[in-house]
């Protein structure tokens, strides 16, 4: 078993595991032998004798006497006898089948005098178990026979009651096992049953997990009772003190306000990004104040989509909106602008809105009071309930070149507004590859040319390589770096957390991993991947035609045109030079430009829009008008519809259609059915709803044309018992939502099975804590403390974690242990951020050869990692570090970097901040210059002590009351990544309770800022309770809520970083996962740990591993290919189970209101 799961809520034990795995291994092995023989089974069913009748009723195993499956059901031939153990068998007088990949039998028997000989003997008889099958002595060491049942690999630490392998004599299980509530209890139980609380009798926590004496009487409304007569005999002892501070809490929070960049940072950002629409900054604002409407012709990589907004909410204040004809595209430049306008998430001055409000996803709608970024869709909409848009200054509409049905509504609108605004209200068409005549000329700016920008695009080679029968899944192009292919939609749209988590991966990418991009037509849009350096493009791209006569949408697949193609290629020219295989010949290229889609669609949805505006859908400008017969048509089916009456006057119900905002004959569909038909309202909606969701629902291709065959005659029997393949999805859709309504103790249990499946696939341990309000909703450990030895072979009895096991916190220390202790001397007065170092180290002065002078350095520079250090600096190697800074010396070490270590880069100003342990370790030694104490006895006793902590501290293996078996271990070689790296005195076996960082051990023995501290999941869940707390635990406070927020204080030029603690304010940091709210904080460490403190929904996560503890190869750590050493996956499950099910009525609503 390779997965140890222990919770501290639910009882799960391992024998569901085991079963499990067995029976998937007996299904994996028997794959081949469940296909029939067709001619056997016919030749069978002739016979009529009984057994021949009963073996007609089986299929003939494919593989006949060959089939080495003993568990494989079909029917074999005579003789057929397979030994169960396999290739595993070493009975030498087995006579039974065997696969040829068993040791084959000595041929001498046991007369073979050969040393060393590896083919099976027979077993002498002084090696044999007298008992034979019947033994039940573990670890007997004799041979036994093949029915005798295996020795349990976990021993007396084997808790699978129903476990039927050989176990020791002393093993007693409880029959309660960790529902096992006896706090006195002297039998075995599993690691995931509670302990007992330290606090006993007098533990005031009505929530607590842990065991209790009898006669514990808590009362669960806690520190917020406040009845003096209350019958309960534990209360919290500060209960009234404790509502105090929690209301002065909210009130100083709702005082408190983000810093936003000011106009000269970002115009210093400006120049250093050196975009070359800065050059046109100045011509841009003067022409449009002037012209009113102005055409920008901006290349590729050109900075127009993220800069135009920016420029025009600077000239022209007002708010800007910019159009977008995609979700995703508006979402992740509203993202990007923010952090470049406000150097904050979005929200504050830049927001973007994507669906309707009633939807009820906070996602669709973020506020922003200078910049909003606009579906052309939502634009419509929006301007329904305001005809003048009187609070939009600027309307940029980018990405005019797809010719979108809603783009061209949305520049009809905007030249209606010039005309009724003639002196507040201004319009910008952008693209990269659009004819400026054409909407020069329907603008009436005949006398006028457009504003060009030249791109930074780079050299793009091209290449014809035209498909083989059009087939692309079976191209194949050889590619290297990150590759985008473009290709035609398949089966479905990609959800908003699924464009998120391709953002994200884009922003944390690495020399590590490869990014290798499938999307559509919308990578000729502003949406970019980084550092693209080969695009395949298929040529090929849908589009919707409209079939007038039978009123139908059809979908085409369409050569693309030129100006897309152009589009296309320039994606790979961004950074760098690029290379463009185009999988078509280049005579395909035949349109200049795309076909606007308004000459090829349904207009009844626009033209009921339009007149819901109080406008002439005939008359209304467009820059290519449809034929009229078209128009018509729409009119007539709104007729129809009653949506408008004789005179084309639209109606009470034609105003409903277009708030709703769907093809009005799905809108009929669903008010008829409320008026007429509630009964069967539900099955409509859910009809409606999988009619105008984007793409499909539901996986309806496949790899293959079999595959696809399949699938599609499938969907067809189904379409026949159902009568309509639409009740047929809709059944499907009803089973998809019954199976994912899991209750909140399944939705955890997802969380476990996750790691678990990870543990199986290597992962070597985790341990999770999960509290909210202060309670514990989660403790679970998976896995292993201790699995490979420094060569490493699984060890003979890996160790399991368990609740108690220490991890090594790596960089958690620069929180939990430095971090803390600063803040506690800032809110004593001993301590001011904004002090220079050398205030409190006198020796912190002189100047390094590039002039940069240490008297500079600020407190705040080390915590924002802005002082200008280099990231890590291998004191302990004197291969890689001059004579004068080598030391594994504490005191020699202190001296080097106060007086001697020189500086990277200059300090603070302007600078982005870059993460350097040096920092923490010039901070710790801050700390004990301050404090006159070592940083190890501060933070143990003005913290940990006061509050109760015995598993949190530094250098864990000089306290006698812990030994190696109480620790995670890390690196398999000590610091020798698999022996590839030497040093004095380097340590070559397993790390188990000695700190990894090698600056730390090595060189500061042990006792170091920045690496050191070593703790277990409990005390974590308090130390991070702390900040939730803003600095008290119970009635005792260590700082308060002004000291906090100074340390949370986003850095101007990276909101990522606060005085130490990282920001979840751009949501750039991949580990904080998809649903941390923007007021989350934490860190992580490099052995693989990772705290999250998210004061919105006042939980705080805490997940612990030793994905180190894995084979090197190369510099590589096998554990972090895993998602669970990289966090972010497992930080979305827990939002999602602990959060997300909370809101599943008002979701299961917002499906309705949605269609």
């Amino acid at each position: 078993m390779s997965s140890n799961k222990q919770n501290g809520n639910d009882g799960d034990n391992d024998a569901r595991t085991i079963d499990h795995r067995a029976n998937s291994t007996h299904r994996d092995d028997c794959v081949n032998s469940l296909t029939p023989d067709v001619d056997n089974i016919r030749l069978r069913s002739t016979s009529s004798s009984p057994d021949n009748l009963r073996s007609s009723q089986k299929a003939s195993c494919r593989n006949g006497l060959k089939c080495f499956n003993s568990f494989c059901k079909c029917d074999h031939p005579s003789g057929w006898k397979t030994c169960e153990r396999g290739a595993k068998c070493n009975d030498f007088d087995c006579q039974a089948n065997h696969p040829f990949d068993r040791k084959k039998c000595c041929r001498n028997g046991g007369a073979c005098r050969r040393r060393g000989c590896e083919f099976l003997h027979p077993v002498k008889l002084s090696d044999k178990c007298r008992d034979g099958v019947e033994c039940r002595l573990w670890n007997c060491g004799k041979w036994h026979p093949g029915g005798r049942p295996k020795d349990c690999p976990f021993g007396k630490q084997c808790y699978n009651t129903d476990c039927q392998s050989v176990h020791p004599s002393d093993r007693h299980l409880c029959p309660h096992s960790v529902e096992c509530t006896e706090i006195n209890c002297q039998l075995d139980h599993p690691k995931g049953r509670a302990i007992a609380c330290t606090q006993a009798s007098s533990c005031d926590n009505y929530f607590c997990q842990f065991l209790h004496p009898d006669d514990w009487d808590p009362c669960e409304k806690g520190s917020e009772c406040e009845n003096t007569i209350c019958p309960h005999t534990c209360h919290s002892l500060n209960r009234i003190l404790r509502q105090q501070q929690i209301q002065g809490g909210v009130e100083q929070q709702s005082q408190a306000c983000s810093i936003l960049k000011s106009v000269k940072q970002r115009n210093i950002e400006r120049e250093k990004a050196k975009l070359p629409i800065l050059a046109a900054k100045d011509e841009f604002c003067r022409r449009l104040e002037k012209e009113r409407v102005l055409v920008v012709t901006a290349e590729t990589g050109s900075g127009k989509s993220t800069q135009l907004p920016q420029y025009a909410a600077e000239y022209f204040g007002g708010l800007v909106v910019c159009t977008q004809p995609r979700v995703i595209t508006a979402m992740s430049l509203a993202r990007r602008v923010a952090d470049e306008y406000d150097g904050t998430s979005v929200g504050k001055s830049v927001g973007y809105r994507v669906g309707q409000s009633s939807v009820g996803r906070e996602r669709n709608r973020v506020p922003g009071t200078d910049i909003l970024f606009m579906t052309d869709a939502i634009f419509i909409q929006e301007s329904q309930d305001d005809y003048q848009l009187t609070n939009v200054r600027v309307l940029i509409i980018d990405e005019t070149h797809e010719r979108s049905l809603n783009t061209d509504i949305v520049l009809g609108i905007a030249k209606l507004l010039l005309i009724t605004r003639p002196t507040d209200f201004y319009v910008v068409i952008a693209s990269a590859t659009i004819d400026p005549g054409k909407f020069l000329e329907f603008f009436q700016q005949t006398n006028v040319h457009p504003l060009k920008v030249p791109g930074r695009i780079y050299d793009v080679s091209v290449k014809y390589i035209p498909c083989k029968d059009r087939s692309l899944l079976q191209h194949a192009v050889s590619t290297a770096q990150k590759c985008m292919i473009i290709i035609t939609g398949t089966h479905c749209a990609l959800s908003l957390e699924e464009q998120d988590r391709v953002l994200q991966f884009d922003e944390g990418s690495d020399d590590v991993r490869r990014m290798v991009v499938f999307c559509t037509n919308i990578a000729e849009t502003s949406l970019t991947i980084t550092n693209t350096s080969l695009v395949i493009d298929s040529g090929l791209v849908k589009q919707p035609r409209f079939d007038l006569e039978n009123r139908l949408t059809l979908i085409e697949t369409v050569q693309i045109s030129r100006s897309s193609a152009d589009q296309r290629k320039g994606r790979a020219g961004r950074t760098a030079q690029g290379h463009c295989v185009r999988l078509y010949y280049e005579n395909d290229l035949t349109r200049p430009d795309i076909e606007p889609e308004i000459l090829r669609c349904s207009l009844d949805r626009a033209v009921l829009q339009l007149m819901y505006l109080e406008l002439n859908p005939r008359e209304f400008p467009l820059i290519d008008q449809p034929e009229k017969v078209v128009i018509e048509a729409s009119f007539e089916l709104l007729k129809d519809l009653s949506c408008t009456d004789d005179e084309d006057i639209i109606s009470k119900k034609g105003k409903l259609f277009a708030k709703l905002g769907r093809d009005p004959r799905y809108c009929a569909f669903l008010l008829d059915t409320y008026l007429e038909h509630t009964d069967i309202l539900k099955l409509v909606v859910t009809i409606v709803a999988i009619l105008v969701a984007p793409g499909s629902l539901f996986l309806v291709g496949g790899l293959t044309d079999e595959e696809k065959k399949i699938v599609q005659n499938r969907i067809a029997d189904g379409a026949k018992k159902h009568d309509s393949d639409l009740f047929y999805f809709v059944s499907i859709y009803e089973n998809w939502h019954i199976d994912g309504a899991l209750d909140p103790v399944n939705r955890a249990y997802i969380i476990d099975q996750f790691i678990e499946t990870e543990i199986q696939q290597r992962f070597p341990g985790a341990a999770l804590i999960i509290t909210r309000y202060g309670k514990i909703l989660k403790q679970t450990v998976y896995g292993y403390k201790l699995k490979y030895d420094e060569n490493g072979t699984i060890i003979e009895l890996p160790q399991l974690l368990t609740l108690d096991t220490m991890f090594d916190l790596a960089s958690l220390t620069k929180m939990y242990a430095t971090n803390y202790a600063l803040m506690h001397l800032v809110a004593q007065g001993a301590l001011n951020v904004d002090d220079p170092v050398k205030k409190y180290i006198p020796q912190y002065c002189g100047c390094n050869p590039e002039n940069e002078c240490r008297e500079a350095r600020l407190i705040k520079d080390l915590l924002t990692h802005t002082a200008g250090y280099a990231p890590s600096v291998e004191f302990y190697n004197p291969k890689r570090v001059s004579p004068d800074l080598f030391s594994q010396d504490k005191h020699r070490t202190e001296e080097v970097i106060e007086t001697k270590l020189g500086f990277q880069r200059p300090r603070g100003g302007d600078q982005l901040p870059v993460y350097s342990d040096i920092d923490y370790m010039l901070l710790g030694l801050v700390v004990e210059h301050v404090s006159g104490m070592s940083i190890d006895q501060y933070v143990k006793i003005n913290i940990y002590q006061q509050l109760g902590l015995t598993h949190t501290l530094f250098k864990p293996l000089n306290n006698t009351n812990y030994q190696k078996s109480d620790f995670a271990a890390t690196e398999l070689n000590g610091n020798t990544r698999n022996r590839t790296i030497n040093f004095p005195n380097v340590r070559t076996y397993v790390l188990q309770g000695e700190v990894h960082d090698e600056k730390s051990f090595y060189s500061m023995n042990g006792l170091s800022g920045h690496a050191g501290l070593f703790s277990n999941l409990y005390d974590m869940s308090i130390l991070t309770q702390i900040m939730l707390n803003n600095g008290t635990y119970g009635n005792i406070k260590f700082w308060n809520q002004h000291v906090q927020s100074l340390f949370l204080t986003p850095y101007a030029y990276d909101p990522t970083f606060g005085l130490g603690w990282r920001l979840n304010r751009n949501k750039s940091l991949p580990w904080f996962g998809l649903h941390a709210s923007d007021e989350a904080y934490g860190h992580t460490g490099w052995t693989g740990t990772c705290t999250v403190i998210d004061p919105k929904y006042s939980m705080t996560i805490t997940l612990l591993t030793n994905k180190r503890h894995t084979l090197c190869i190369n510099g590589t750590f096998d554990g972090e290919k895993y998602e669970t050493g990289k966090y972010g996956k497992i930080m979305t499950l827990v939002y999602e189970s602990m959060l997300l099910h909370q809101q599943s009525s008002m979701k299961d609503g917002a499906s309705t209101m949605n269609c």
